[in-house]
């Protein structure tokens, strides 16, 4: 069990890390939504969202991308569209100038292991 406040312990309960993957992948899907506004640039599909965030403990961001933790140590990775979209269980975005979604081919990621940190970016268009 971590230690209280600090989620330092190598070890969560699963039921934990479920709770906290479904938390972080809300946080992130709310934090790339506010992002998607309409500009001209959507009819190109070429309008850029970036979102930062932190995770408590390695195994909730894994968990949430469903990555394999184990393995060799990486920086930066992509992934499909659908598997983010599955990951953060993204529906798209409407408002009143259409169905804002997530495009392009995938998805980058950056993760910085020594501070639990991570980079989701990509793009967006009606």
């Amino acid at each position: 069990m971590p230690v209280a406040g600090n989620g330092t312990a190598q070890e969560w309960s699963a039921e934990k890390i479920a709770e906290r993957t479904n938390k972080l992948a809300d946080q992130a899907a709310k934090a790339i939504k506010k992002q998607m506004k309409w500009q001209p640039s959507c009819k190109r599909g070429t309008t850029k969202w970036s979102h930062t965030g932190v995770a408590l403990n390695a195994q909730v961001f894994f968990s949430m991308m469903n990555l394999p933790q184990n393995g060799k140590a990486w920086k930066q990775k992509k992934i499909s569209r659908r598997e983010f979209k599955i990951a953060i269980r993204d529906k798209g975005f409407s408002n009143r100038y259409g169905r804002l979604r997530i495009t392009g081919e995938h998805v980058n990621i950056k993760w910085a292991a020594e501070e639990n940190s991570f980079t989701l970016s990509g793009t967006y268009d009606l």
